[in-house]
């Protein structure tokens, strides 16, 4: 669920498609692995900018189909939803398509959605199209959704370069937990800094876990404020730290990055989180090791992603 460099994601992936072209001809041409890596799939039918899955659903934003509003403005790429062959594209009242940037799926299968303007957005299966609900002050750049009981939702703000370091770097926008009535709480370090951060998922007890935009990773404690995750790859405990293009959590807790650390031909290397630290998916002994941009996992251990020309990927059921 990552966007441009300090923006949207779209522009983000032509900026990583760019960096991959080939040196010969100059051209625009980060293609999937030819050999994808052994336990994932190619789905068909449509290129995402970013996937969500949850309650057996799995939702993408089809950065094929680009959508404006009904003022010029550009909102996102189309909706659509997995129906077990094929994509549905989701419409509004008045035949308006659904459209966003980043989404997510709550443990009914439903989407949240925020669209390029930062406004939030929930499917509401009764009504059969997405109804808007209140946004972060200032609106949302990602949002997350927990499988606990209050199925907890967290977004990172649409200021990308609202929040710095102690060196002055931009790490994000300010991260925002959404409460019982309906509105949102910015969370604050232990100091009073606000914490900080682009992309986000999160976990089976309400819990995020955020990238920054240097890549830096750190998981939310209670009492702590989110505290970061300094750990490398398993097979090179001396090696660096990984870090993370975006990071997506399943169901059963399965955790999962796109690493900056390593790129790859789709976009960057796809690692599982063992508890203490970062293992290569699946642990085959052939096979490309898996590349993308953006992940997400459902509910049976089995991470989603979209590669930087958007092919989609699915790995089976507990490939960690």
């Amino acid at each position: 669920m990552r966007r441009n460099l300090i923006g949207h994601r779209v522009g983000r992936r032509l900026a990583v498609a760019a960096l991959m072209a080939t040196a010969v001809t100059g051209a625009m041409t980060a293609v999937a692995p030819p050999a994808f890596a052994i336990g994932f799939g190619q789905v068909t039918g449509a290129q995402a900018s970013d996937i969500g899955a949850g309650g057996g659903a799995v939702w993408i934003t089809d950065f094929n189909v680009p959508v404006r509003d009904n003022q010029g403005h550009p909102v996102g790429e189309a909706v659509e939803r997995w129906n077990g062959s094929g994509w549905d594209q989701i419409f509004q009242p008045g035949h308006v398509p659904a459209a966003g940037g980043s989404i997510a799926v709550d443990p009914e299968g439903n989407a949240w959605l925020v669209n390029d303007l930062g406004n939030v957005f929930h499917y509401d299966p009764t009504q059969g199209h997405f109804v808007g609900v209140q946004a972060p002050p200032g609106g949302a750049t990602d949002i997350g959704v927990g499988t606990d009981a209050n199925e907890t939702i967290w977004a990172t703000g649409k200021n990308l370069t609202a929040v710095k370091d102690n060196q002055g770097n931009s790490v994000g926008g300010f991260v925002w937990r959404r409460n019982g009535s309906g509105g949102w709480d910015k969370i604050i370090q232990p100091g009073g800094v606000p914490a900080g951060g682009e992309q986000l998922d999160v976990d089976p007890n309400g819990r995020a876990w955020i990238a920054n935009n240097l890549g830096n990773i750190f998981r939310y404690t209670p009492n702590q404020g989110f505290v970061p995750v300094n750990a490398p790859l398993n097979t090179d405990p001396a090696g660096p730290n990984m870090q993370a293009f975006d990071i997506g959590i399943g169901a059963q807790g399965d955790l999962w990055i796109t690493s900056t650390t390593r790129p790859g031909p789709g976009g960057f290397e796809v690692l599982g989180w063992t508890g203490s630290n970062w293992a290569q998916v699946p642990p085959a002994p052939a096979g490309t090791p898996p590349s993308a941009i953006t992940i997400t996992s459902g509910s049976s251990k089995d991470p989603w992603v979209a590669t930087s020309n958007g092919n989609i990927y699915h790995c089976s059921p507990n490939c960690h």
